[in-house]
């Protein structure tokens, strides 16, 4: 029980640093939509990085801090530790991106296989859906492809992002922490 309480709540902490980085994404587009011009690739690239760099650095700060709590509250104990909390975190954290992807796909290859769609305005709606989920990884926004064509690798990579950064980030932040007894030996 006290494990999926940790969960929860470092899964929060979790979409929270998507939303900060949704934000900025959105602020820094708003104000420099010109420097992302699409006759200029590489600026978009460059800025796609930065925000991806930004992000990987935010998601990493706060498994950090995640794992050194944690490994001080039951005392040094590591068989005490789930080392897979970052990346249950993680996956908690972006659920909603998992099923939003299957309905997003979902609607996609109906249309594409069986021509069977919904049509909002004479576009069928998994475009807006696309678009609403590119808004979602909006930090992503360069490497995105240019047709409303859907990447089902491409985007379920998107989704796990956050559950392998923070993965990787919580057990290397466990490995920094050590006890008295471990720098005695």
């Amino acid at each position: 029980m006290e494990n999926k309480k940790l969960i929860s709540q470092f899964s929060k902490k979790i979409f929270k640093c998507h939303l900060i980085m949704l934000l900025v994404s959105a602020i820094f587009t708003f104000f420099f939509g010109g420097f992302l011009h699409i006759e200029k690739p590489v600026n978009g690239y460059i800025f796609s990085g930065f925000m991806v760099v930004g992000y990987i650095f935010l998601l990493y700060s706060e498994c950090l801090i995640e794992a050194r709590k944690n490994f001080y509250n039951v005392n040094g104990d590591r068989t005490m530790i789930d080392y897979l909390l970052g990346v249950k975190s993680g996956l908690k954290a972006h659920a909603i991106s998992l099923i939003y992807l299957v309905v997003l796909m979902t609607f996609y290859y109906a249309y594409k296989w069986f021509t069977v769609s919904i049509w909002l305005d004479n576009v069928s709606i998994y475009v807006y859906m696309n678009v609403i989920f590119r808004f979602f990884f909006l930090p992503f926004l360069s490497f995105f492809p240019n047709s409303d064509n859907i990447y089902l690798w491409f985007y379920l990579l998107l989704c796990i992002f956050p559950s392998i950064v923070c993965g990787i980030s919580y057990v290397l932040g466990l490995r920094e922490c050590k006890t008295v007894n471990d720098i005695n030996e």
